[in-house]
C-alpha cells in the first residue's frame, strides 16, 4: 500500500533527477561538440523512451543534430516503441545487441556502431536505460565501454 506509492515516487524522482542530469550533460557535450552521437540502450522501453524523446527534443530545439541510435535485442520492441510513439518516429535508428549475451559479442558490437558513424564524428556517449536493473551485477556494458574508449551514462537503480 503506502509503502509501495512511496518506494515508486522516489523511483520516479531518482529517475526525473537523472534524466534532467543526463540532458544537462548532453547540452554541455552538444556546445562544445557538433555531430554528437548517442546510443541508448533499453531505448525502448519507458525510462528509455523518455530519454530518447529528451535527446530529440534537445537537438531539434539547437538546431545541432545528435544521431540517436536505440540499442536492444529485438527489433520488434523498437518497432512498437516508434508505432505507440514512445520514441520518436524520426532521427532515431535502431542496433541489435544483449547486454546479458556474450560479453565479447557485445564489445564488438558496440565498436561496429561506433566505427559505423562518419569519421569525423569523434563524439559518442552510451546511455544505459536498459531493465530490468534489479539483480544485474555485473557491469558488462559499462566495462565494454571503458574498454572502447566511449563515455557511459547509466540510468539503473543501485544494487541493493
Amino acid at each position: 500500500g503506502i509503502q509501495h506509492a512511496v518506494n515508486k515516487a522516489k523511483m520516479m524522482v531518482g529517475v526525473t533527477i537523472v534524466l534532467l542530469l543526463l540532458v544537462f550533460s548532453i547540452a554541455l557535450l552538444n556546445s562544445c561538440c557538433v555531430g554528437l552521437n548517442v546510443l541508448v540502450v533499453g531505448g525502448s522501453g519507458r525510462v528509455g523512451g523518455s530519454t530518447v524523446r529528451w535527446l530529440k527534443t534537445l537537438s531539434d530545439r539547437e538546431q545541432n543534430p545528435i544521431s540517436i541510435t536505440v540499442g536492444g535485442r529485438r527489433s520488434e520492441s523498437y518497432q512498437a516503441a516508434l508505432r505507440n510513439k514512445v520514441i520518436p518516429s524520426e532521427g532515431v535508428d535502431f542496433v541489435s545487441l544483449d547486454i546479458d549475451g556474450d560479453e565479447s559479442a557485445l564489445k564488438q558490437t558496440l565498436e561496429q556502431w561506433k566505427n559505423s558513424r562518419s569519421p569525423s564524428d569523434d563524439d559518442y556517449m552510451v546511455v544505459h536505460t536498459g531493465g530490468p536493473f534489479q539483480g544485474r551485477t555485473s557491469p558488462v556494458l559499462l566495462r565494454s565501454c571503458i574498454e572502447l574508449a566511449m563515455p557511459y551514462a547509466d540510468v539503473c537503480d543501485e544494487f541493493e
